[in-house]
């Protein structure tokens, strides 16, 4: 998914936009980064690549610049961590040919745009839909977690999860990957 925001004002230091652009693109970078690297290295690669966006706001031409710049930064970083740690592993590090990992990185990417998609859908729904759909499909918890989580009946985790199942397909009616996502979370929890 592609932000669109007023360039020449994030370009000027707008700091509003700043905020928007990473409200909207933070946790999906985060995700990204966690497919190559331990959570802490990512978080931290995550906030310098937004200081290196804020550092050179200038260049940044559009949103699609901009959401590329974010992504190559953030992949760029987690290859140096790996290679900082390389001399620290016990295994030989120029096994790994990173160059043909392209593809599987557009896929990450993918997928993270995905999770975005599926995010901005999900707060659209009542809050319970989705507070049950969030534990139960995207973390993965049971429903006798949820009940103690909760203090909720199992009927009306049932009930929730349902209509958070419903909604969120109804609005990806037009967007099949999106459906195929949706379905291949609910399959796997």
């Amino acid at each position: 998914m592609l932000l669109t925001i007023d360039i020449e004002k994030f370009r000027q230091g707008d700091q509003k936009i700043f905020e928007k652009v990473y409200d909207c693109y933070q946790k999906p970078l985060l995700h990204f980064a966690r497919t190559f690297i331990h959570v802490e290295a990512a978080e931290e690669v995550v906030s310098d690549a937004f200081f290196g966006l804020w550092k050179h706001r200038i260049k940044i031409d559009n949103d699609r610049h901009l959401k590329s710049f974010l992504y190559v930064t953030v992949k760029n970083m987690c290859i140096d961590v790996l290679r900082n740690v390389k001399s620290l592993a016990t295994f030989p590090i120029e096994d790994f040919d990173f160059a043909n990992e392209k593809p599987e990185i557009l896929v990450k990417i993918l997928y993270s745009d995905l999770l975005m998609h599926l995010e901005q859908k999900l707060q659209k729904l009542p809050n319970a839909q989705q507070k049950v759909f969030r534990m139960s499909i995207l973390e993965g918890m049971t429903t006798e977690e949820i009940i103690r989580e909760t203090n909720m009946s199992a009927e009306s985790i049932f009930v929730q999860k349902s209509k958070a199942i419903s909604s969120l397909r109804k609005s990806f009616v037009y967007n099949p990957l999106m459906l195929i996502v949706l379905q291949y979370l609910i399959d796997h929890r």
